[in-house]
Order: C-alpha cells, then structure tokens, then sequence
C-alpha cells in the first residue's frame, strides 16, 4: 500500500507540476501587468481577488485527474497499470492536500511580496497614484474584522479544500453515471442556489458567510468544513470502486 500511495503521489505531482507552475505565472504575470497599467495610465481603478482564480483551479484539476480523455496521467491510467483503487484514491487525497496548502501559502507569499513594496493592511495591498488605484486583496478581506495572516491561511485552504472535495465527487458521478444524471444533479444544485441567492445579493452573501466563518472564535465552522470536506472525500470512495475503465 505505501508504495502505491508513493508512486500514485510522485507520479500526479510529477505530471501536474508544470500546470501549477504555468497557472501562478500567469497570474503573477497577470497581476504585474495590471499595476504597470494603473500605474501609467490614470483613472484605472482595479481590483485583485488573488485567491479568486485558485478556487477556479481546485474546481477544474479534479476533473483533469478523473477524466476519461486526459491523455496525461489519470485515475483510468493508475488502475490500468494495477495500482488499486483505495491506493489511487488516497494517493490523489494526498496530491491534493498536498497542493492545497502549497497554494494558499503561495498566495499569501505574493501578498507579502507586494506588501513590501505597497501598502498592506488587514490583508488588502493597496497603491493609489492621483485617480488611479490598485488593490490586491483575499476574499476574507471583504469581512469587516481584522485578520490576520493565519485566518486567512485558514480560510483559503477550507474554501480550496472543500471545492476540491465537491469537484471530485461530480468528476466521478459524470464518470460514473453519466452526463444524463450528472447534469441533472447539476442543474438541481444551480436551481437550488439560483432560489438562495434570490435572497440578498451575491456580495452581501458572500460578505455575511465570511463574516460569520472569521467572527467565531478558534476558527470553529471553519474546521468543520474541512472535516465535512474529509468526510465527503471518504464517502465518495464508493463511487469510485465501481468506476467503469475502459
């Protein structure tokens, strides 16, 4: 077992490294860009979400690893070579633990790096130039309490692993079921949020769920999260021992 948990590890990390490496160049690079631009040109007011496009990325690698038509290293291509499915599985838990709490420190590295060189205050980077402004910020930051880098270490990796979690679980059940089946569950989910959201709107929502996370002592919901996350991962374990390889 720990030489499948091994070899599943160092060959996803191995594969995917590059991806990651490419996805935080881009960004990095994407955010130099935009602060040459507020720099010399006036009136540009921007705005950075840093962690906004590392959600994305947790949402699209599970799919990559439980995909069918990747010809690059997958779950198809480790049970194919007799590596077992519970091997596989924990190995990719692993992959993806693993990344998660590198990416959430990455984030902050650039904040810290920027906050160097700028304004940096209860984890918003900020720079104002005449009518021109720019801010790099994390999505704790839209809370009215003061952080600190901890708590936003905290937050991230609970957001990061939970959408990583729910990604898996939908990977496997379009795998597993069907397109028919998944996107029915899909479209009950978007329906669902579509009714909630009908409530306030997204900001304040997101704002007020923020919110309520930072403001309980010790971070508590916020580790309950990741141990539902956990759950969900173990739960989904299920599905995938009758994944259909082909």
């Amino acid at each position: 077992m720990m030489t499948e948990l091994k070899g599943t590890f160092c060959g996803l990390f191995l594969q995917y490294r590059f991806t990651y490496l490419v996805f935080w160049l881009i960004l990095v690079f994407f955010i130099s860009a935009t602060f040459i631009i507020v720099f010399f040109i006036d009136g540009i007011y921007s705005v950075i979400t840093l962690s906004a496009p590392l959600y994305i990325l947790s949402i699209i690698m599970p799919w990559l690893l439980i995909s069918q038509k990747n010809k690059y290293l997958t779950v198809y291509h480790l049970v194919k070579s007799s590596v077992s499915r519970l091997g596989v599985y924990i190995g990719i838990g692993l992959f993806f633990l693993f990344t998660s709490i590198i990416n959430v420190l990455i984030v902050q590295a650039i904040k810290g790096v920027f906050g160097l060189i700028f304004t940096y205050e209860n984890g918003t980077v900020s720079y104002v130039k005449g009518d021109s402004s720019y801010i790099l910020t994390d999505i704790i930051s839209y809370s009215s309490i003061q952080t600190s880098i901890w708590q936003e270490l905290i937050v991230d990796f609970t957001i990061v692993m939970f959408l990583t979690v729910v990604s898996v679980v939908f990977a496997t059940i379009f795998n597993r079921f069907g397109k028919v089946v998944g996107y029915s569950i899909v479209g009950s989910i978007v329906i669902l949020f579509i009714i909630v959201m009908s409530t306030g709107t997204a900001n304040e929502t997101i704002v007020k769920t923020v919110s309520f996370i930072v403001d309980r002592a010790g971070f508590y919901y916020a580790y309950i999260v990741i141990l539902l996350s956990i759950f969900i991962f173990c739960f989904n374990y299920i599905f995938l021992r009758k994944l259909v390889v082909k």
